[in-house]
């Protein structure tokens, strides 16, 4: 959505003030950990933008929090099985020779939103080593989070989604679907009976950058949404507006717990 659709849309500016307001009115308290999902253009025109989103975030839940999004980088992937958009099949191994390798530091978040690329960036914000599904974290426990995250563990029992719902996070979904839940795919590694996707990760070695295959699950949304659906019919959770974004505050462990028995009947593994 454009600028102007958005300025067009929003009855009054939003504050830091005011989505701190929203946030607290939703359940988020000083101390919480949390994942946080978000469309910045359902918020309505927040004054400072995705700057002032991020702080507040960081105001409610204090130092003593810890603030995670996804910092995914689909583009390091095969190019031969790109889709949105594909590339001429001629150019496909001259742009394997050529990707450089992922560096937490230095790589983009790719196709996950301006709010998930400026965190990556935001003073004292960590980010996981997975060369493609890493994580950023802020705050209390982000260190112990975010690491270890080696290729092939993506979303399973040695990735950081495993400690998140060991800590009992929560997920904050803030004008998103369920089909945008990272979490669910803890639930889908649960269920899943074995590897079966071999993925393609470009990685550093002393040699210089070098491409590598690991075995990992094959992780899909298609259940997400039906499962999310179900969660609101037998779950409580918190919803509210952020701005003029339906939001939802639901804990990690509870919607986890549900969609490994949900996934258990409609998986498509």
């Amino acid at each position: 959505m454009s600028e102007l659709k958005v300025i067009e849309k929003t009855k009054s500016p939003i504050s830091k003030t005011d989505l701190v307001e929203d946030l607290k009115a939703l359940g988020l308290s000083p101390g919480d950990s949390v994942m946080v999902h978000v469309s910045l253009a359902k918020i309505g025109w927040i004054i400072g933008g995705e700057r002032t989103l991020i702080e507040a975030l960081m105001t409610v839940i204090s130092e003593e929090g810890t603030l995670v999004m996804p910092s995914q980088t689909g583009n390091l992937s095969d190019p031969a099985m790109w889709e949105n958009p594909p590339v001429p099949v001629e150019w496909v191994e001259k742009i394997k020779a050529h990707m450089p390798a992922y560096d937490p530091l230095k790589t983009p978040a790719y196709g996950i939103g301006r709010v998930a690329e400026y965190f990556r960036t935001y003073p004292g914000v960590k980010r996981s080593s997975h060369p493609r599904s890493a994580f950023a974290a802020w705050g209390k426990k982000a260190e112990a989070i975010l690491h270890p995250h080696h290729p092939g563990h993506a979303f399973d029992e040695e990735s950081p989604l495993h400690r998140m719902y060991h800590a009992d996070f929560k997920l904050l979904m803030i004008g998103t679907h369920y089909d945008t839940l990272t979490a669910l795919h803890y639930a889908e590694s649960l269920v899943a009976t074995k590897k079966s996707e071999k993925e393609l990760y470009y990685v550093n070695t002393q040699a210089g950058a070098k491409i590598r295959y690991v075995w990992d699950y094959h992780y899909s949304t298609e259940t997400f949404q039906g499962c999310g659906r179900a969660f609101e019919k037998e779950q409580t959770l918190h919803k509210g507006m952020v701005g003029q974004a339906d939001s939802r505050l639901i804990s990690m462990r509870e919607i986890i717990d549900f969609a490994e028995r949900y996934m258990t009947t409609h998986s498509i593994n």
